[in-house]
């Protein structure tokens, strides 16, 4: 993925980096829907050149003390106004996936029937699918983030920490693990 913005700058400022970062074009182009002012914590897109679609993701960050609710979900669903409402943000191989991230959800129960909702579509952590699935918005609690973090990379991890054991029963110290890599043809 190629970070587009990352410091909350405005939807047109957004835009104009997207449209660069695709076509690098450097256009300047000027939004007319009322919440163009608006800001996302971090914007992604990537080309996929075996589908020919661009994926895009928008992440909003919630602080701690926030939990999640309708009026966090509306909130990304006034960026998916923004997005829908301007042609270049909405090509029909364009995917769009607005992660809205906390600490928890609030007590009103609004998110858990989002989630209920959309389980037909199999999909974790959704609570809106539109436009035969091209938009998706996923909640999500920090908890289930690092979670799932550890169980995918968890392989990963057991082997390195067996690296580690070789490497340590092999050598005394950390000067002659570096001497070998910097022998090793191999890299």
């Amino acid at each position: 993925y190629h970070l587009v913005t990352a410091a909350e700058p405005k939807f047109e400022e957004a835009l104009r980096r997207y449209i660069y970062y695709l076509t690098k074009s450097d256009t300047s182009p000027e939004m007319t829907h009322p919440d163009k002012l608006k800001e996302m914590d971090i914007f992604a897109c990537r080309q996929n050149t075996f589908t020919d679609k661009i994926e895009n993701i928008v992440i909003e960050l919630k602080h701690p003390n926030i939990k999640i609710g309708r009026n966090q979900v509306n909130q990304v669903d006034k960026y998916l106004e923004v997005i829908l409402s301007e042609p270049m943000f909405n090509a029909s191989n364009m995917g769009w996936e607005f992660y809205l991230i906390g600490k928890d959800f609030d007590t009103s129960g609004y998110i858990e029937r989002q989630l209920e909702s959309n389980a037909n579509h199999g999909i974790k952590s959704l609570i809106h699918w539109s436009e035969k699935g091209r938009v998706k918005i996923y909640a999500k609690k920090w908890s289930e983030i690092f979670a799932d973090f550890e169980i995918k990379h968890k392989y990963l991890n057991d082997k390195l920490q067996l690296e580690r054991k070789v490497l340590i029963s092999h050598y005394s110290n950390a000067n002659e693990v570096i001497k070998l890599a910097a022998d090793n043809t191999a890299v």
